[in-house]
């Protein structure tokens, strides 16, 4: 009987857990869709090539979250949770030191306008956000299928 519990107690805490993973993506997706529409209100401004490198940057961060998600084969896998999260930790704080750098010692030294800067900051923010979200989703993804 206490296997039972565990059980259902462990399948209650897998489907939390993928629910969350369902609620990030489609943020993620909802803010790709959001920057796109930004790209589509600015297309007169904008050349073709910034156009098309604009939705390229903004296609980099939603395909690898789906790609982690929809085929975790191709990850590792990772039982423990205090391992997974450890990584995740990791990872983020690589981000956010990323971002820092970028911030405060590429873009601070260059003289653009603010429409300018637009398009250092999509690759610069949204691809390396994209790589560490397919991460983290594929991880999560090939921990619950393969337990």
């Amino acid at each position: 009987m206490p296997d039972e519990l565990n059980h259902q107690e462990t399948s209650r805490e897998a489907a939390v857990t993928q629910g969350l993973e369902l609620v990030v993506l489609a943020a993620t997706s909802l803010t790709a869709l959001c920057l796109v529409g930004l790209l589509l209100s600015k297309m007169e401004e904008l050349t073709a090539g910034q156009f098309l490198s604009g939705l390229a940057a903004v296609a980099a961060l939603v395909v690898p979250g789906w790609s982690g998600r929809l085929r975790p084969g191709i990850f590792p896998v990772l039982r423990p949770l205090r391992v997974r999260l450890g990584l995740y930790l990791g990872c983020s704080s690589l981000l956010f030191l990323w971002w820092v750098f970028v911030y405060q010692f590429i873009l601070a030294g260059q003289d653009v306008t603010l429409g300018r800067m637009v398009w250092p900051v999509f690759w610069e923010v949204l691809i390396p956000a994209g790589a560490v979200g397919g991460l983290m989703s594929g991880l999560e993804a090939a921990a619950r299928t393969r337990q």
